[in-house]
């Protein structure tokens, strides 16, 4: 039985409730991006962790930052929690919506990172990973950042305006 994490995401989406010794925990359930954003996800990569699809406009969010007060960077479970308090939680599913239009993502965001902490991968080799997506001069491309990375001021979490 995946249990939830004081962060507010879970083993899997948050499903239906099933009362356990009087608390209620989450069925196990698929996870929404690897039956929604399969394309995403690398050849033998896991989903570990994963939120529901938000619902937005492309064009109606806004891009912030998870940095408080003079911090230069965080770690990512840092960022993750924050993500969670500050309503900017995007998975990889949210993600792929974003992407497909792209057109509407702020010009002056080209040279930040648009940060998925929603969605947290296994790689082959056991290393986890959070999605996130960067311009690359042309296009907005999605890229697998290690989860022990620190996160900084060009990176940025979207949300609903």
């Amino acid at each position: 039985m995946a249990k939830a994490k004081k962060s507010g995401r879970y083993d899997t989406k948050p499903p239906q409730q099933e009362e356990e010794k009087g608390v209620a925990t989450p069925k196990q359930s698929p996870l929404e991006s690897a039956t929604l954003a399969t394309d995403l996800i690398p050849k033998g990569w896991e989903v570990v962790e994963d939120v529901a699809p938000t619902d937005f406009q492309v064009g109606d969010l806004e891009f912030i930052s998870f940095l408080e007060g003079n911090e230069t960077s965080v770690g990512s479970e840092t960022m993750r929690s924050r993500a969670v308090v500050l309503k900017a939680n995007l998975g990889l599913a949210d993600g792929k919506r974003i992407l497909a239009e792209q057109e509407k993502i702020p010009v002056e965001l080209r040279g930040c990172i648009i940060v998925l902490p929603g969605t947290v991968l296994r790689s082959p080799d056991g290393c986890l990973r959070v999605a996130d997506l960067y311009w690359n001069g042309n296009r907005w491309c999605l890229f697998h950042h290690w989860i022990v990375s620190d996160w900084g001021g060009r990176d940025r979490l979207a949300r609903n305006k």
